[in-house]
């Protein structure tokens, strides 16, 4: 009974003293931190999200409008899933700053990209190491380096135009675009001469000369491991290849429904357009050449009527729909905390398209970049912006320039496809229907 008793009395004491221990335990620890507060939004489905929404938009041409509809509905800032991922949708030139400068921020690609180029690339190096990989790409693609190209540039493009384009009715545009922007790097970063090399991208690294792939530092000292020279210049071939390439195509593309602009660009024959110094700029250019030579880099400076419509291309149909980053610590944006380890997405088209910062942003306006009415800040983003700005944006606007150069001055050309198939997917580059199939005039011979 003693026994009993004893249990008894045990019992009671914990039923009355475990409460009171909790109570007292939870007075002596600390408050919970305080709930963050998440952007507005859905994750949708597990592992699915919004992805495949997302792909069906870019397959249909529609993901600007996919993009407004989400900001519409949820402001400039909301989460959602893609690609497994959850994920921070920012909008705005503001998150376009953030997401330039913010130093937490770290490049996001998707697996297959570091598969395929290497881990070593410039897009997956953080910290010291991307400055230092950046610093030595810079070396052969700053303004003061690319001058010396534009003699070998202009030797590409008119072999090409002539190999390809010249006797030609029919040609279609975007893999002819593709072929010069691979014939454009393969010369100026490789060093590879035209022939069965340049059809065998495999080979390609067997023939790399001097230059980028051989920097050296203070002393002999290399600066880029073998590693980092091999990824980097499969990055190279892939981001000069496919950005000029939807440049170009996508500039010849309005031009052919843009007879004023194209003959302002050409002859001068607009005189609506401003500054009627420039509507001749490839004219005068042309009168001050003999048969065969070469552009210069003066001669490129000329073009700014030309250079105002690549702009306004770029503007209306960017290369890149977006891309990401990685939080690997919370953030906080616009009274939202990001957490850590989720993905952010900001894409050039949400402040391209706008109305508020681009006035009737559907329309074509080559004029908004003639400098009297600059953008905000931020806004027009083509090539990125902040430490991770494209290095190669010159390039690809000496290249453009000196393509546009022969190309308005020898040929005309208007769209083969009828109104209902000109239109473009992202996959997930801009891609024109069948290439863009475009009929060719010849107005002048090639030199």
């Amino acid at each position: 009974m003693a026994v009993v008793a004893v249990a008894v009395v045990i019992a009671l004491l914990a039923a009355f003293l475990t409460p009171l221990a909790v109570y007292l335990a939870r007075r002596a620890s600390p408050p919970p931190p305080p709930r963050r507060n998440l952007p507005p939004g859905s994750l949708g489905l597990p592992l699915i999200g919004q992805s495949l929404s997302l792909l069906r938009a870019m397959r249909r041409s529609t993901a600007d409008r996919w993009l407004q509809d989400r900001i519409d509905r949820y402001g400039p800032v909301s989460k959602l899933s893609l690609f497994g991922a959850p994920t921070v949708l920012v909008a705005g030139p503001a998150a376009n700053k953030v997401v330039f400068h913010h130093e937490a921020l770290a490049p996001k690609q998707p697996r297959s990209l570091a598969a395929i180029i290497g881990r070593r690339n410039i897009l997956e190096l953080v910290g010291d190491d991307h400055r230092r990989v950046r610093g030595a790409i810079l070396q052969f693609l700053r303004p003061d380096m690319v001058r010396r190209y534009v003699g070998k540039i202009d030797g590409e493009v008119r072999r090409h135009l002539a190999a390809r384009w010249a006797g030609r009715r029919t040609v279609a545009v975007f893999p002819l675009m593709k072929t010069l922007a691979f014939d454009v790097i393969a010369t100026l970063l490789f060093g590879l001469d035209r022939g069965a090399i340049r059809e065998q991208l495999a080979d390609a690294f067997d023939g790399m000369h001097e230059g980028l792939w051989t920097a050296n530092g203070d002393g002999g000292r290399q600066l880029l491991t073998e590693e980092e020279i091999v990824d980097n210049s499969v990055l190279a071939l892939v981001a000069g290849h496919d950005t000029s390439a939807v440049l170009l195509t996508f500039m010849l593309r309005h031009l052919a429904n843009d007879p004023a602009t194209l003959a302002a660009m050409a002859q001068g024959k607009n005189s609506t357009l401003p500054s009627p110094d420039e509507h001749s700029e490839h004219e005068e250019i042309a009168r001050g050449k003999r048969d065969g030579e070469a552009l210069t880099w003066e001669d490129v400076a000329k073009m700014k009527l030309s250079w105002r419509v690549a702009q306004e291309t770029l503007r209306m149909v960017p290369p890149v729909l977006g891309s990401f980053r990685r939080a690997p610590v919370d953030v906080e944006f616009e009274g939202y905390t990001i957490p850590r380890g989720w993905q952010i997405f900001w894409s050039p088209s949400v402040t391209h398209m706008d109305p508020a910062i681009f006035h009737e942003p559907t329309k074509f306006e080559p004029s908004r970049f003639d400098g009297t009415a600059a953008a905000a800040a931020y806004s027009f983003v083509p090539f990125g912006g902040g430490p991770r700005i494209c290095p190669g944006m010159e390039l690809a606007r000496v290249e453009t320039l000196v393509t546009a150069h022969y190309l308005v001055r020898h040929f005309r050309w208007k769209l083969c496809l009828g109104e209902e198939k000109n239109t473009f997917l992202r996959d997930p580059m801009p891609t024109p229907h069948d290439g863009l199939p475009v009929e060719l005039d010849h107005i002048a011979p090639l030199c």
